[in-house]
């Protein structure tokens, strides 16, 4: 019995350690607002040169990031909603969403705006 126990309890302390690296990665993400200028559209993605940064720890003009879309990203033009295949190559964007901080940050956008 008193090994049942022991078994029991090292296998909740190990659920708790594998569970707690989840929970501190999620408290790493942050809003960031930027303005930029469309250097490639795929699936799924676009990349960005950033021409003015608004929000977002380390986003400085200049960079190039790679923005991933989920099937919640909204795509505006003018105030109205338009399909993600509107967007192009050349293309003037204002982008909000959540980044998560690490080595390598990763982007993800919440609303895409066509800006002219």
């Amino acid at each position: 019995m008193k090994t049942l126990a022991v078994l029991l309890v090292a296998l909740v302390v190990s659920a708790l350690s594998v569970t707690a690296p989840i929970a501190q990665a999620a408290a790493r993400t942050s809003p960031y607002r930027l303005e930029g200028k469309i250097l490639e559209v795929s699936k799924g993605w676009l990349q960005v040169e950033v021409t003015k940064a608004i929000q977002g720890t380390g986003i400085k003009v200049g960079d190039k990031l790679r923005i991933a879309e989920t099937s919640r990203t909204r795509f505006l033009q003018a105030g109205k909603r338009v399909a993600a295949d509107k967007l192009a190559a050349g293309e003037m964007v204002a982008v909000e969403g959540r980044m998560v901080a690490g080595k390598t940050p990763s982007f993800t956008a919440a609303t895409v705006t066509i800006l002219k």
